[in-house]
């Protein structure tokens, strides 16, 4: 019999399909129908979901072997949660169908769609150890904001980005230093405690 001390890691939200509100705002008009498949367990899930004016109502369904519609098995509403923006207008959200928690993404489980924390998901960085964490928050620093395409974190920061302010790539550089800093003394401290 073995003993792990080393808590199973929970499934992640970037391994699973989501329904993400960020890419559906151009198709969010009242009366709008997507039909949605994915696959969990080997078994394929169906689902229409129709745009209304409270929510999102998701019909579940089952299928023949070519992906048809055959009938309906449940319904349920993810209604629409708003928020204001602070110079007007307001920010779409999606309710939970199970929890009415208010979220951006639903995600495919077994046989429904729900949000990360009911199918108990976890984000990549959860998952990670803290000097994992702030190496990839230096990755994620260096990729998305200073425009390095293949990030090496044994480099100093890449040279500042055509068009960008000096001010803003000299705080840009402050930030990735201090992430150095602060990962260096945990990988060093993790060493000094051992000895």
């Amino acid at each position: 019999m073995h003993n792990s001390t080393k808590a199973q890691q929970a499934p992640r939200c970037e391994d699973k399909l989501a329904l993400d509100l960020k890419g559906m705002e151009a198709r969010i008009t009242a009366g709008a129908i997507l039909s949605v498949h994915w696959r969990a367990d080997g078994v394929r899930r169906q689902a229409q979901l129709h745009m209304e004016d409270d929510g999102l109502r998701i019909e579940y369904g089952s299928s023949d072997p070519d992906g048809r519609w055959l009938q309906c098995i449940g319904t349920e509403l993810a209604a629409w949660h708003f928020t204001p923006l602070r110079f007007g207008g307001s920010r779409r959200w999606l309710g939970c169908p199970d929890c009415g928690r208010r979220c951006r993404a639903l995600y495919y489980g077994d046989s429904v769609l729900r949000c990360r924390l009911c199918l108990g998901l976890n984000y990549r960085s959860q998952n990670m150890q803290p000097a994992q964490r702030i190496g990839y928050r230096m990755y994620q620093l260096r990729k998305d904001r200073l425009g390095d395409e293949r990030p090496d974190l044994l480099e100093s920061c890449p040279p500042r980005p055509r068009g960008m302010r000096r001010r803003t790539y000299q705080r840009l550089v402050a930030m990735d230093e201090a992430l150095e800093e602060r990962r260096v003394i945990l990988v060093l401290g993790r060493f000094l405690r051992v000895q």
